[in-house]
């Protein structure tokens, strides 16, 4: 959620149509490309009803998030924070087996993915509601990449673009 004044919006060309998902992440990159300075502010608010009550909903637009970043990526090549695999070097080392696996293998990931909610539901029962919340964000994470596979069309194509990613995250820090 934010603000933005209409004439900034109207510059950079508004909303990307084309894509059925993601359109406010690859507005915000299209803000940042034009060096429209991007604040956040504590203390605004907002209230965002939630959508996240169903699990089939709620997977599958993990997938959806997947397909439609790794297409995002592909319109800002040059942008490191597009790249879908930036997650994979942000979350806990000891989530990216099971990530890189459903990504690999991502049929098998379906069962993999349904076993980590169920268990997640089951640690929610006792009352591990942080193993539960990790639990969830691993099946959802899993699941994004299954969705970054199906775009990549191909674990090579996928693969040449975590290498094109690596390659833009060292020049930036070279």
């Amino acid at each position: 959620n934010l603000s933005l004044r209409k004439a900034d919006y109207l510059a950079v060309g508004g909303f990307d149509q084309s894509l059925g998902q993601s359109e406010d992440f690859e507005l915000g990159l299209r803000l940042e490309k034009a060096g429209i300075p991007i604040v956040y502010l504590n203390d605004a608010h907002v209230f965002h009803g939630s959508d996240h009550v169903d699990r089939q909903f709620f997977m599958s637009r993990a997938q959806r998030y997947g397909t439609f970043e790794s297409r995002i990526s592909h319109k800002h090549p040059d942008m490191t924070n597009a790249n879908p695999w930036r997650y994979l070097f942000q979350m806990n080392v000891l989530a990216r087996p099971a990530v890189g696996a459903a990504y690999v293998f991502p049929s098998v990931a379906e069962k993999m993915i349904s076993a980590t909610l169920v268990a997640a539901e089951k640690a929610d029962e006792i009352g591990l509601e942080h193993l539960a919340f990790r639990a969830t964000s691993i099946a959802y994470t899993m699941e994004y990449y299954r969705g970054v596979r199906a775009e990549a069309k191909s674990m090579l194509n996928g693969l040449q673009d975590l290498a094109r990613y690596l390659k833009l995250k060292r020049s930036q820090n070279d």
